[in-house]
């Protein structure tokens, strides 16, 4: 994962926020690729950049909760507990 993933992640959260998404479509591709190489082989070192991703950039709550659950299991801050509810809320609507 490049080291500035997680400023690509803000950047690409902050251009849905401004309807402005089809500036990073390249850039989100790109991410969505690498989050499901990680999915595919069970690393959730970067759960919470997955989780927001699959939040607030592809809007796909499943797999939002799926990284949310694995990275609780990894981190326990306030963050991570906040994006795991988020997306179970997301799940169960």
């Amino acid at each position: 994962m490049e080291v500035d993933t997680a400023l690509q992640l803000r950047r690409l959260i902050a251009l849905r926020h401004l309807d402005r998404y089809e500036e990073g479509v390249a850039q989100a591709r790109y991410l969505n690729w690498e989050f499901r190489q990680a999915l595919r082989a069970g690393d959730f070192t970067h759960g919470r950049e997955m989780a927001r991703f699959y939040l607030d950039v592809e809007l796909k709550p499943a797999l939002a909760l799926l990284a949310a659950s694995h990275n609780l299991e990894l981190q326990r801050e306030a963050e991570d507990h906040v994006l795991y509810r988020r997306a179970l809320a997301l799940v169960q609507h």
